[in-house]
């Protein structure tokens, strides 16, 4: 029995049916990914592999916006086609997600759903939750809706005005089309009211609307989605489809900070993806997000850095040692104790402190038992970080054994050399009294 956070009811529920359709939100590509991107893409590849190895079938959706403002923007700064923008992003977003083992079932681009945009705009002005200006926007009708505001738990009579427009029937009223401006860089189609390109909430329900239907069971994403694009969401499905829930189980991902503020470009601690893979190997970072719950902020900061650094060497140094004692620990104990902490609202960081105490168990004791071993390779089945993505190279081996050479000739400082040079590509070597242990951590 698998348990998790809904954002929607503000309480842990069970997830009952065993054919799952989740959405994520995926990028706007207008610019590289950063780590809180990674942080949501990872969580979900990780939380999806698990339901599979549980028994679920999932079918897995993310989308790709690549129609936007901060697109267009962009465009015009660079002086280039928006689609140019878009197309070169999307293919650092692939580059980045395979990087990290991320795997995706369906992407899909909102330029390529336009039809399936305006047959559900079409259906919300029919049924009167929308209406056309006279520059051929078409806005919704917020206040028609009478539980706008339930996932963000907010008074709708509170609520500020997210869209400043002078064209609006009230301020509450959100975007569904914008009617064609003068700016030469954005992309227009041709829809029954005008001229003009999708906004940005309709574009996902149009989306999982083609791939799922008018309900599904999952949908996740960012804390910071939850309103407004996540309650526009739920407006405009349920008013064109009249069924609720829209989505039975909302899952939102915490944010990640950098030394205690918001990751923005103006303060210049915008970290990237491919920027932190230049530093660290790509595992670290499935581990360093892992070993968070997902609901918990992360505060990316040299200390939190270097103490996963450690846990993260420490059972790589571990795992790279001889694993053949008879079994003398309570295992089933241990195992019973991470299958209860990812049952309950997937909560890896409990798991993975559950293993340094198991880890510090068997070194207490100077045993190594290969069912100990075997925990940790299932267990890798769906955290993917425990154990190489990248095997030594004949060349690195070759250096080893020279480094030893020169160890057993006491020429010590060269075979140091090679010992550093080695960390730099993240092969550490250790010499105990067996022989030198190789910790592989790429």
């Amino acid at each position: 029995m698998i348990k998790v956070y809904n954002s929607l009811t503000k309480k842990k529920e069970v997830i009952k049916n065993k054919n799952l359709k989740i959405f994520v939100c995926g990028p706007t590509v207008y610019d590289y990914s950063h780590i809180g991107h990674a942080r949501i893409y990872i969580f979900f590849d990780s939380f999806i592999r698990f339901l599979r190895i549980s028994g679920f079938k999932v079918k897995f959706l993310m989308n790709i916006t690549d129609i936007d403002d901060k697109i267009i923007n962009r465009a015009k700064e660079e002086n280039k086609k928006p689609f140019a923008i878009a197309r070169k992003f999307e293919k650092e977003f692939l580059k980045d997600i395979k990087n990290l083992k991320i795997k995706i079932d369906i992407l899909a681009r909102a330029s390529k759903h336009i039809d399936l945009i305006i047959k559900q705009i079409d259906t919300l002005i029919k049924k009167g939750y929308a209406y056309i200006t006279k520059s051929g926007s078409v806005y919704f009708r917020t206040k028609k809706f009478k539980n706008y505001g339930k996932l963000s738990n907010q008074d709708i009579n509170q609520l500020r005005n997210i869209e400043p427009s002078e064209e609006k029937e009230d301020p509450l009223d959100f975007a569904l089309w914008k009617g064609r401006g003068k700016n030469e860089f954005e992309p227009v189609w041709k829809a029954p009211w005008g001229y003009g390109r999708p906004g940005w909430h309709i574009e996902d329900t149009a989306i999982t609307e083609k791939y799922f239907g008018v309900q599904y069971d999952i949908h996740g994403g960012g804390i910071d989605l939850i309103f407004p694009h996540h309650e526009c969401e739920i407006a405009q499905q349920e008013s064109a489809s009249g069924k609720s829930p829209f989505v039975k189980i909302w899952m939102h991902v915490n944010l990640l900070y950098v030394n205690g503020e918001k990751m923005s470009k103006s303060l210049g601690n915008f970290i990237t993806i491919r920027d932190f893979l230049k530093k660290y190997p790509a595992r670290f970072l499935r581990f360093f997000i892992l070993s968070h719950h997902w609901r918990s902020i992360i505060d990316y900061n040299e200390n939190t850095v270097q103490d996963l650094w450690n846990k993260f060497f420490k059972i790589n140094e571990f795992l790279s040692k001889k694993f053949k004692d008879k079994l003398n620990i309570n295992l089933k104990n241990y195992e019973k104790r991470i299958r209860e902490s990812l049952n309950n609202d997937f909560n890896t960081a409990q798991a993975v402190n559950i293993l340094l105490e198991l880890i510090n168990n068997c070194e207490r004791t100077n045993s190594y038992p290969k069912e100990v071993f075997e925990l940790f390779k299932k267990l890798d089945k769906f955290f993917l970080c425990f154990f190489p993505w990248k095997k030594i190279s004949k060349g690195t081996l070759k250096l080893i054994k020279k480094r030893e050479k020169l160890r057993k000739e006491k020429k010590f400082e060269k075979a140091d050399i090679i010992r550093e040079n080695l960390k730099k590509n993240f092969i550490f070597l250790q010499d105990t009294q067996k022989g030198t242990l190789i910790i592989n951590l790429n």
